[in-house]
């Protein structure tokens, strides 16, 4: 058998700027219209997490359709894939809000709070998460 080569998987690099700016942009605004820096925080995460499951949604329906004229195991493999994937993106959601939530404020009881098992991507240090915040550390979550 073939050894599995590592591709690398390429990184989407056109949006993190926009985006950046955008939010700085909804956050300028949201701070005019004297919205607390903490719900500022909170719906820019309800935002950002939406895309992120948004995106989930999408990978799901790849498991209904794994490449053709492949065998068993190879499919069993591509559900596989799409399964762990669809996962960390749920944890990435549930981490996007985790992170903007203030200590000690409670999920909206509209919405049951369903969380994801940790991860190892979970350990990473918050100096490696907190930079790509659009607002000042002096007020990022903790």
């Amino acid at each position: 058998m073939p050894e599995p080569t590592t591709q690398r998987v390429p990184a989407i690099t056109v949006y993190g700027g926009r985006a950046a700016a955008a939010l700085q942009q909804v956050a300028s605004l949201l701070d005019s219209a004297s919205v607390s820096t903490e719900e500022t925080q909170e719906l820019l995460a309800l935002i950002q997490a939406g895309a992120v499951e948004s995106a989930q949604g999408d990978v799901i329906e790849l498991a209904e359709r794994p490449p053709e004229n492949n065998t068993a195991p190879a499919v069993q493999g591509w559900v596989a894939a799409v399964q762990a994937t669809a996962t960390e993106l749920a944890h990435v959601a549930d981490r996007t809000i985790t992170r903007a939530k203030p200590a000690g404020r409670l999920a909206a009881p509209t919405a049951p709070a369903i969380r994801s098992v940790p991860t190892a991507v979970d350990k990473v240090a918050r100096s490696r998460w907190s930079r790509s915040w659009p607002w000042p550390s002096d007020s990022s979550p903790s």
